[in-house]
């Protein structure tokens, strides 16, 4: 994804990603090498992801990383893509369970309103 011609892309209705989790994971906190945020070498990818959209301008975009261990981090991500996240547990969608943060200015069912999402 790193400088790839996103260019070629246009007119794609959607544009789906994340970011390796690995520097924004709340997991080995104490190590600073590793939990770096957007920093990180592995999580700046998320910045490939904002150029990608800005180049293609999708309908619709859908964006998934960990529940992040740094708020500055999640206040970027939030301030870059123009939508606040949306903390949802993976297994209402998929085999996982994981909490994961959805960055998507998709409107989610009207049952998610109302439903516990973690």
């Amino acid at each position: 994804m790193v400088n790839a011609d996103f260019k070629q892309f246009n007119g794609f209705d959607l544009v789906i990603g994340g970011s390796p989790c690995q520097n924004n994971s709340r997991v080995r906190q104490e190590d600073k090498n590793i939990n770096s945020g957007l920093k990180g070498e592995k999580s700046s990818l998320f910045w490939e992801f904002d150029k990608a959209i800005k180049i293609i301008r999708p309908k619709w975009f859908m964006l998934e990383n960990v529940a992040l261990n740094h708020k500055d981090d999640e206040d970027t991500i939030a301030n870059e893509l123009g939508v606040k996240p949306i903390l949802i547990n993976s297994n209402l969608f998929s085999a996982q369970d994981r909490i994961r943060n959805y960055w998507t200015n998709i409107v989610p069912p009207h049952y998610l309103n109302h439903a516990v999402l973690y």
